[in-house]
């Protein structure tokens, strides 16, 4: 009861509150993305930290009940059944009711992961129009897409990891999801997380292809912002001690 009543802020909002305290004198893009006589205002990512090394557009994923149980009808109506859910539930033994289980987890996933993607798309044309405007394009440019979720599902993590390397490796000069983004990490609550054989609330991909000097410093960027994310969920009560440190996945 108490971890609930202290749980006030969104994943995005302690974010917003580290770039503000790891860089007081971050430059804000958004308020500066205009042409030089004004008339025009270009997309323009959140954050540009540490003397302009660091670029950083923000995403939330955060999707109430109704929005879950949408989800879920529209898988289970296509083999004939509707549910009304209440509380907390497991998708696996949901969809274990169905003729074909795997093809409504498949399913799932596929309308899950349709509003991921659409959020790296978004940071795609933000990362684009803000080169494009001001010519800077020696950084690094880093999606984080949070997901403060519902206590009535729990995942590990571990398909939108998959996920994110797949939009690394399948992108093409006709069918770039990514853009110039060189790394995105997704961040979920712990409460809501699975424990064990790769499941981790800190999932992080970043592009092989980039030189050695800006991995290093997106690894150190990610090390510092997984460890400020972890003494916040920790002092909620989360012990994310339990879940080990995550691992970068280089694609």
């Amino acid at each position: 009861m108490m971890k609930d009543l202290i749980r006030v802020k969104r994943i995005d909002d302690v974010l917003v509150e580290f770039f503000c305290r790891v860089d007081p004198d971050h430059i804000v893009p958004d308020e500066v993305s205009y042409s030089p006589d004004r008339s025009k205002q270009y997309k323009a990512p959140d954050h540009f930290l540490f003397d302009r090394s660091i670029l950083v557009e923000r995403k939330s994923l955060t999707v109430e009940h109704e929005t879950w149980l949408s989800r879920i009808n529209t898988v289970t109506k296509e083999q004939g059944e509707e549910y009304v859910i209440f509380g907390e539930f497991g998708l696996n033994a949901l969809f274990r009711d169905l003729d074909d289980p795997e093809r409504a987890k498949d399913r799932f996933a596929k309308l899950s992961l349709n509003q991921f993607e659409k959020r790296v798309k978004e940071a795609r044309e933000k990362f684009r129009e803000h080169a494009a405007a001001t010519g800077i394009v020696a950084t690094n440019r880093i999606v984080i897409v949070s997901e403060d979720g519902s206590a009535a599902l729990m995942s590990d993590g571990k398909l939108v990891e998959w996920f994110m390397g797949q939009l690394f490796l399948r992108s093409t000069p006709i069918n770039d999801k990514v853009g110039l983004t060189d790394s995105i990490i997704y961040i979920r609550d712990p409460a809501h997380t699975i424990v064990g054989d790769g499941g981790h609330w800190f999932k992080w991909v970043t592009r092989a292809s980039i030189p050695h000097e800006n991995r290093r410093d997106i690894t150190g960027f990610g090390s510092m912002l997984f460890a400020a994310m972890a003494s916040y969920f920790d002092s909620l009560g989360e012990t994310t001690e339990r879940f080990g440190l995550p691992r970068q996945l280089i694609t």
